[in-house]
């Protein structure tokens, strides 16, 4: 979706295969986009990692679940950013925008 928008994107093929892809990439990478509850991995437990490696890098969190508890329990924080599934092309690349022009003061 975001490549037919002009974005170039790195996509692993599981989550645990994040780190290494970002670590082997050469060149700037200004945005993370990662599901809150994967298979073996937690998007929280992904941004934290990637941001390690990536000082700066933006996050943007994406579920289609909205239970409050199940958030909370995944350490979803209400101040980071957010899109919820399902969703069409123009909200998503409209949300990726909004987090990458925001200011740092205004992102995770």
């Amino acid at each position: 979706m975001l490549e037919s928008r002009g974005f170039t994107v790195l996509c692993p093929e599981t989550p645990t295969d994040a780190e290494s892809l970002c670590s082997a990439h050469v060149g700037d990478i200004d945005l993370l986009l990662t599901d809150m509850i994967m298979p073996g991995a937690t998007g929280r437990s992904i941004a934290k990692q990637i941001s390690s490696l990536r000082p700066g890098i933006k996050i943007l969190y994406m579920s289609g679940y909205t239970d409050d508890t199940l958030i909370q329990s995944k350490g979803f924080d209400r101040g980071d950013a957010f899109c919820k599934k399902p969703f069409t092309l123009a909200t998503l690349t409209a949300k990726v925008r909004q987090v990458l022009d925001a200011d740092d003061s205004q992102t995770r």
